[in-house]
């Protein structure tokens, strides 16, 4: 038997072995990732145009306090992402705030969504910081589920409001009224 060869056949081995007790990987992300990114946003039916997503990467990547993470898995590639950032308040203690979390739809079940929390907690509990928070639409049960399996709980219900800067003021009279 030739050296290399079984020296091949144990690496794969290993890198096999590895894959079963590491199916997910989960690093953070790079402005290259870009594409992958975009994809993941796109399942979420999020603007999934890479230029637009790129910029809004980079930016991220330049601060301390943002973190995007890549859940990778063999031989699939990308197959989660997150998004988060610390948020100082002065009515409440520091905390992380989960602003995307998603796994692409073929590979849910599988551990990225848990392994890019679990990487975002370290995370967060280097910095400092007890608390992680995620908001997001009703609608989306799964992810409800999800979270309440891991931990989280619901602190209350608030209503979103945003104004673009950009558009010109309108006074309207309806813009407070409750559904």
């Amino acid at each position: 038997m030739d050296a290399a060869w079984l020296r091949r056949l144990t690496l794969q081995a290993v890198s096999r072995t590895i894959d079963a007790y590491m199916p997910v990987q989960v690093r953070e992300a790079q402005l290259e990732d870009s594409p992958d990114i975009c994809r993941m946003l796109l399942q979420l039916g999020h603007d999934g145009e890479e230029a637009l997503v790129r910029r809004r990467l980079e930016r991220a990547l330049g601060t301390t306090d943002h973190v995007v993470l890549l859940a990778q898995e063999r031989p699939h590639g990308a197959v989660g992402m997150l998004h988060a950032s610390v948020t100082i308040s002065l009515q409440h203690r520091p905390r992380v705030d989960v602003h995307v979390l998603v796994v692409a739809s073929a590979h849910r079940e599988g551990g990225a969504g848990r392994a890019l929390l679990e990487r975002l907690h370290n995370w967060a509990l280097r910095r400092g910081i007890d608390d992680v928070a995620t908001a997001f639409p009703r609608h989306r049960k799964a992810g409800h589920l999800f979270f309440g399996k891991l931990g989280y709980s619901v602190t209350g219900e608030h209503r979103v409001y945003k104004r673009d800067l950009a558009s010109p003021l309108r006074d309207r009279e309806d813009s407070t009224a409750m559904d």
